[in-house]
């Protein structure tokens, strides 16, 4: 016997109540996550080791929320404890290139870690490599004093803790609300039975499990990068000291100089000759020709304002010259 279909109207308030489920499950458990200490000490280190609990696999976390949209108590694996991201890179002066970097390798995998990376190049003739390593939050701090000890000097030393602790539990917030969508959604498609409504309920639940794949993956590189520190190692040789070679004197050099000098002189006064001969001469001879007209003009000029002495005139009758006194 055929199951009678829903009708629209109930399907779409089903679908609504899903969603509104979904979303004060999600509430709920943002709410009892546990609060989480962020307390760091002086040294950058993070006071209890960092746990962060993998989330469960899409199929497990649709297969434990039952009719109600609710989740079972435990259900769900939420990140407790603070997350830290730490990363950091060293500058070393080595003695040995190639024997560093086999050490360094040696260091990290006995931590527990692993070389991500490794890249060598010549700067002239001298050696240098760089290593990516991946270390366990736990062994951090121990490895990197391991690597120290490797060099003959650290030239350089950066190191940063983020941590990502809400990021981590809004992630499982949303993965939570997400496959309680799923479940919901799965509960309504096992009780359509027109074609259309499968198709629309198939459409959304394609686009909710996309969502839960990409929000896991970036919950799971999260949790790597917690797990891991990434660190950067670079390593050189020392340079070599620089020898200074004092020249003896040499007669010839001290001759070559000299005249060398003596030809730069000849040089300057022979351009100053053609400066002189090709630029002098012309400007002379113009202030010349314009200055000695002028010269004249003015001097006749002068001579005519001068006044004339008066002539002298014939003596009267009866008039003697003055005469000096007499002796």
């Amino acid at each position: 016997m055929r199951r009678p279909s829903l009708p629209r109207p109930l399907l779409v308030l089903i679908v609504l109540g899903a969603i509104a489920s979904s979303v004060a499950l999600a509430a709920c458990s943002a709410a009892q996550v546990a609060p989480v200490s962020r307390t760091i000490s002086s040294g950058g280190a993070v006071g209890d080791q960092p746990n962060i609990a993998p989330a469960p696999e899409q199929g497990a976390g649709a297969a434990q929320v039952d009719g109600s949209g609710t989740t079972p108590a435990g259900a769900p694996n939420v990140a407790t404890g603070p997350m830290i991201v730490r990363t950091g890179s060293l500058d070393l002066q080595v003695a040995d290139v190639d024997r560093a970097v086999a050490d360094a390798t040696r260091v990290v995998t006995a931590a527990g870690g692993y070389v991500a990376g490794s890249d060598r190049s010549f700067s002239g003739d001298q050696p240098l490599a760089s290593l990516t390593l991946r270390i366990p939050a736990t062994a951090w701090d121990a490895t990197l004093a391991q690597l120290r000890g490797l060099s003959l000097k650290v030239l350089a030393e950066k190191t940063s803790a983020a941590e990502v602790t809400a990021q981590v539990v809004d992630m499982d917030a949303r993965l939570v609300n997400l496959r309680a969508a799923e479940a919901a959604l799965i509960q309504i498609m096992d009780k359509a039975t027109r074609v259309t409504d499968i198709l629309e309920v198939q459409s959304q639940l394609t686009t909710v499990r996309g969502e839960i794949e990409q929000l896991q993956a970036a919950r799971n590189d999260v949790a790597d990068q917690v797990a891991q520190g990434t660190l950067t190692v670079s390593l050189g040789l020392a340079p070599a000291p620089v020898t200074t070679v004092t020249n003896a004197w040499d007669p010839a050099s001290v001759v070559a100089e000299a005249t060398a000098s003596l030809v730069g002189m000849g040089q300057g006064l022979a351009s100053g000759a053609i400066w002189l001969a090709i630029v002098g001469l012309p400007i002379l001879l113009v202030g010349l020709v314009v200055l000695v007209p002028l010269l004249l003009i003015v001097r006749r000029l002068a001579r005519r304002g001068q006044p004339s002495a008066p002539a002298a005139g014939p003596m009267a009758p009866g008039s003697t010259a003055e005469t000096g006194p007499a002796a």
